[in-house]
Parts: structure tokens; C-alpha cells; sequence
């Protein structure tokens, strides 16, 4: 049940993430948790024909690729850029100085 929750909150970091980054969230969110159970049961599968035991094999395998997986497709994620241009990055263009003063105008409102 913990895992369940777990794999929850986790594929909800990653759905916030790829919003932020622009993409779909929810394809990204289905990818995050199909590839947890992927690389949690190819893990715990490996590790068993190995010990014999599959509580082990969960613990020390199957657990450890899950949240790699998850740190992966985290990782792949933050490589996109931004869909929207903070205010800062465009210091030093011809039209910043619009911009910055357009921004403080809206935080003073």
C-alpha cells in the first residue's frame, strides 16, 4: 500500500515537472509509473533466479532500479528547457527593460 502511494506522489513530481517543461503530463506521468513497475519486476527478477528468495530480491534489486528509473525519467525531464522566458533570462535584450518594468508594475497591482 505504501508503494502504491509512493508511486503516487512520485509520478505527481514528474507530471509538475513536464507542465513546467511544456509537454503533456499525464503522457509523463504513465511513463513514470510504467517504468517503475518495469524496472522494479525485470530487477526483482534478476535478483531471484540469483537468491531463490523473492522478498530479497525486492528489497535489493527490484526497489534500488525502480527509483532509478524514476530519477531517469526525472533527470530526461529537466534536460528540456523551460516553455516560458523568466523575466532575468532576457537581461541584456533590446526589449528587457520593458519587460522588468512591466513585471514590477504587476507585483506592485
Amino acid at each position: 500500500m505504501f508503494e502504491l502511494y509512493m508511486i503516487k506522489n512520485l509520478a505527481d513530481k514528474i507530471e509538475c515537472i513536464a507542465i513546467v517543461k511544456g509537454l503533456n503530463g499525464e503522457i509523463w506521468k504513465v511513463i513514470a509509473v510504467v517504468a517503475w513497475f518495469i524496472a522494479e519486476i525485470a530487477g526483482a527478477g534478476i535478483c531471484y533466479s540469483f537468491t531463490g528468495n523473492l522478498l530479497m530480491s525486492l528489497v535489493v534489486c527490484g526497489y534500488p532500479l525502480a527509483f532509478g528509473s524514476y530519477f531517469f525519467i526525472k533527470w530526461k525531464l529537466n534536460s528540456y528547457p523551460d516553455k516560458e522566458k523568466d523575466w532575468l533570462d532576457s537581461i541584456g535584450d533590446s526589449s528587457a527593460a520593458g519587460n522588468i518594468v512591466s513585471v514590477v508594475e504587476e507585483r506592485q497591482l
